[in-house]
């Protein structure tokens, strides 16, 4: 009996240890998993900068910790974003009492007339993000109506996919089959908007262009700093490529408040 006791307390005393590794290595896999994802996102989100301004990464030398900083500015506007659907998806659950989509359905008056109601704001939202990309179409000549309109096939061709009665999906299983892909490109939209903001910005900086010995002082609407080298964008060059790269060593930025 003493014998049998202590084996008891041996076992329950590995319980907690194990519990504690399994959780560790739980964790370290999350945490790489988060890396190599946000470093892709920003790999992506500097291409589509480049892009809108007629770059390629042949021409504008980078490193990892370029792109990891880049993650500083697309990042946190995204987790907020995040955190506020996530949010709205609880308060949601909460009202409807953690019940399966079935059961409410099935457990209302007219369950015809709730099904149709329950997807007419998934319509909605592709309604409306149709209608704003025909706008772009028509009215507008940046390059995020791209992404807006990849989005928005992606939107309808994922629904038609998650609301199959054949589809194999859970609920979480289908929410990342529809995001991942919509969150690769609004955050490529996310590139070319800003580098298209800085396209159509007022002058704002003064900027001192160092060429052996010669040196040339432009008005620029915008710099990004790559590691050893920075994109200085100035469009009234009226070059088709309204960006130039220069070396780090070879650049000296100051600020101006606005165009003389």
């Amino acid at each position: 009996m003493a014998e049998d006791a202590g084996n008891a307390k041996r076992d329950n005393a590995t319980v907690p240890a194990t519990s504690l590794v399994d959780g560790l290595e739980r964790f370290g896999k999350l945490s790489g998993f988060l890396t190599a994802a946000a470093l892709s996102l920003s790999v992506f989100y500097d291409w589509s900068f480049l892009q809108a301004l007629g770059l390629e990464f042949a021409e504008v030398p980078t490193t990892l910790a370029d792109h990891l900083r880049s993650a500083l500015v697309w990042l946190p506007g995204w987790v907020a974003v995040l955190s506020l659907l996530a949010l709205l998806e609880l308060v949601n659950r909460l009202v409807e009492g953690f019940r399966s989509e079935t059961e409410i359905i099935q457990g209302s008056r007219n369950p015809v007339f709730t099904r149709r109601l329950r997807r007419s704001g998934d319509v909605a939202v592709l309604v409306a993000m149709a209608l704003g990309v025909f706008t772009l179409f028509l009215f507008g000549t940046s390059r995020s109506v791209y992404y807006s309109a990849f989005m928005l096939a992606w939107g309808v061709l994922s629904l038609a996919a998650i609301t199959h009665p054949r589809a194999p999906l859970t609920r979480w299983s289908a929410l990342g089959f529809v995001m991942v892909p919509f969150v690769v490109a609004y955050i490529g939209m996310l590139g070319s908007t800003r580098a298209e903001g800085m396209l159509n910005a007022n002058p704002e900086w003064l900027v001192t262009l160092k060429v052996g010995d010669s040196t040339e002082i432009v008005r620029a609407t915008g710099v990004r700093r790559f590691g050893s080298v920075a994109v200085v964008v100035e469009p009234a060059r009226k070059l088709r490529i309204p960006a130039i790269v220069i070396g780090d060593s070879g650049l000296n930025v100051t600020g101006d408040s606005g165009p003389s």
